[in-house]
């Protein structure tokens, strides 16, 4: 990875709140709880599913810098959504949440040199040693992702009224 590439990919991950939100605005709040089919999720879980991820890859990220080589935690989000009822969850603290952790993420990011991005730890999902350019590379479109679900998810309650 360059460092124009690096600067791309810190910049597409800043804007995805922004994305995120733009989405979200043009949905009316009675959709949010629509489930597609019983085993998806409704927009209001995407939405804590983007924060609890936003959360476990803040503190990856963060450990591979500051011990790298250190085994980092694996995340089932299914586990996630079912154990912590992302169901009965309200979201406006959550969405504002993310916002200031991908904030704060953001202007870490910006401030570490390139070779910091091919730091590596241990993590369960993977053979390989896991890079935090892995992680970039993952993050900067997990979100963008997820509107397409919510985009998705939108289509389908108004299909079913």
């Amino acid at each position: 990875m360059e460092e124009f590439e690096k600067n791309e990919l810190i910049k597409k991950y800043r804007k995805s709140i922004k994305a995120l939100k733009k989405a979200l605005a043009k949905i009316p709040h009675k959709a949010w709880d629509f489930q597609p089919a019983p085993a998806e999720w409704s927009i209001n879980q995407i939405i804590l599913h983007l924060l609890d991820t936003e959360l476990v890859s803040f503190t990856r990220a963060r450990k591979i810098i500051s011990h790298p080589g250190c085994l980092v935690m694996p995340m089932d989000a299914d586990e996630y959504a079912d154990n912590l009822n992302y169901a009965a969850k309200d979201v406006k603290d959550g969405l504002i949440l993310l916002e200031n952790l991908v904030n704060f993420m953001t202007k870490w990011l910006e401030t570490l040199p390139l070779e910091k991005f091919q730091e590596t730890a241990k993590h369960p999902d993977y053979e390989e040693p896991y890079t935090l350019e892995q992680w970039l590379r993952h993050f900067s479109d997990h979100t963008y992702i997820h509107i397409d679900q919510i985009n998705n998810n939108y289509l389908a309650w108004k299909a079913a009224r």
